[in-house]
């Protein structure tokens, strides 16, 4: 079985996770870590145990005191996931409580969409998606249904070649308080808010 200890996550990663441990987030151990083990869909995260973390029906004895949950984040990066499908399934086996989810890494993998299963989870706050084949900035615009979603990253895909990718996906998540690990400030929400009414007339126009 895999380790359940500490998890040597990048910096952002760190910051990402103890922003996920704020005051309404319950008391977690580590969260789940199955990256790099060259899997190529969801399903085949189920045949081994994490790396550090413990997955639910683990021994729990590593788990912080009064751990309410056994993770609030899982890493599924570095691997070959070409799309999401069994992401709930996985989740709901490795999780106590999949509601609970606060931060996702997706990234280095070779995605080309963003799914809508990841507005299941209402407490998602901190997504990566950065080193994937996402070629459409108009698939990050799904994301702007997730309720608590303020950081983000989309380097490295496709996408970002556009000139306006910030401009773009600021706009289109408004709540967004970090793209690629940039803070968004005051000035490029207006900039992204002025962006996104422009466009929103342009394309009413072209509808009429």
């Amino acid at each position: 079985r895999g380790a359940a200890g500490g998890s040597s996550m990048p910096a952002d990663a760190e910051e990402s996770e103890g922003d996920a441990r704020g005051a309404s987030c319950p008391l977690a151990g580590f969260p789940l870590d199955y990256s790099y083990k060259e899997v190529r869909t969801i399903a085949g995260f189920l045949d081994d145990d994490p790396y550090t973390g413990v997955a639910k029906g683990m021994d729990r004895s590593s788990l912080p005191k009064g751990a309410e949950v056994n993770a609030t984040g899982v890493r599924l990066a570095n691997n070959r996931l070409e799309s999401l499908d069994g992401l709930a399934e996985f989740l709901e086996r490795v999780l106590d409580d999949p509601l609970e989810l606060r931060w996702l890494d997706l990234s280095n993998n070779r995605l080309t969409t963003v799914d809508p299963v990841l507005l299941d989870y209402p407490k998602l706050s901190c997504l990566y998606l950065q080193g994937n084949k996402i070629a459409k900035l108009s698939d990050i615009d799904v994301l702007a249904a997730a309720p608590a979603l303020s950081k983000i990253t989309v380097q490295d895909n496709p996408c970002q070649q556009r000139k306006d990718y910030r401009l773009r996906v600021a706009a289109a998540l408004p709540k967004l308080r970090s793209l690629d690990v940039i803070a968004v400030t005051k000035e490029d929400r207006a900039r992204a808010d002025a962006y996104a009414h422009v466009r929103a007339e342009r394309l009413r126009r072209e509808q009429m």
